[in-house]
C-alpha cells in the first residue's frame, strides 16, 4: 500500500513539474503524448505494486526485429 500511495505522490508531481508548462505553452500533441507514455508507466507501476506479474517485451521485440532484418536481407 506504501508503494501505491508513493506512486501517486511521485506522478502527481512530474504532472506538475512537466506536463503543466507544457500544456501553458500550447503544445497540445506534446500534452497529449507525455500524457500517453505518463499514464501508461503509472498503469504499469500500480499493477506491480500490486504483485501483478508484467510479462517482458523482450521476447516480442526480439521476433519483431529478426523478422524485419529476415524482410531486408
Amino acid at each position: 500500500m506504501d508503494m501505491i500511495i508513493l506512486c501517486f505522490i511521485i506522478y502527481t508531481f512530474l504532472i506538475i513539474v512537466d506536463v503543466i508548462p507544457i500544456h501553458k505553452e500550447k503544445k497540445v500533441a506534446e500534452v497529449w503524448f507525455y500524457s500517453f507514455i505518463l499514464l501508461g508507466t503509472f498503469i504499469i507501476h500500480i499493477l506491480y505494486s500490486l504483485g501483478v506479474t508484467i510479462p517482458s517485451p523482450a521476447e516480442p521485440i526480439k521476433m519483431m526485429v529478426e523478422s524485419i532484418m529476415n524482410i531486408w536481407s
